[in-house]
């Protein structure tokens, strides 16, 4: 669940537990947020294991993989993923790996009633700084880093 700081009400009455001591003091504490993506983004297929993405046109696949892989080998994993009749997948860009992030969230940072059981872990991209390796996703936290070829990593298929 993800979290916001609210500043405390110095004269609220409705102070309860915890957070009545912040009220009293005119104290910071964390409150709880929830967010949710609009009705209308996502359109789910679980029968066929596909989510579409009405924003951006991106076809995910659904459930993610549980396997971790090298980055060459999520690339020919998803060349070589056919679900339902669909083919032509292939591992996202940073960009639209990103859109997936919901920044209201963390641990995971993806909304779970669209993506179930997304493990908050990096996940691979297509998009390599051969300086600086090929980029990842986390849905720990939202942010990205760069990771060797040779670690291994989950992949979200993507067409």
């Amino acid at each position: 669940m993800s979290r916001k700081i609210v500043r405390a009400r110095t004269r609220s009455t409705r102070c309860v537990t915890l957070a009545a001591l912040a009220c009293a003091v005119g104290a910071w504490w964390i409150a709880p947020v929830v967010a949710e993506a609009p009705v209308d983004r996502y359109m789910i297929n679980s029968s066929q294991g596909l989510v579409t993405d009405l924003r951006t046109g991106l076809i995910w696949q659904h459930p993610a993989n549980t396997t971790a892989y090298a980055w060459a080998q999520a690339n020919t994993y998803c060349k070589g993923l056919t679900i339902g009749l669909m083919t032509g997948f292939r591992v996202p860009t940073l960009k639209e790996l990103m859109t997936l992030v919901d920044p209201m969230r963390a641990q995971p940072a993806i909304d779970t009633k669209i993506f179930p059981n997304t493990p908050p872990e990096f996940f691979w991209t297509a998009s390599n700084r051969f300086s600086l390796g090929t980029a990842a996703v986390s849905f720990g936290t939202g942010g990205s880093a760069y990771f060797a070829a040779t670690d291994a990593l989950r992949v979200r298929c993507v067409r």
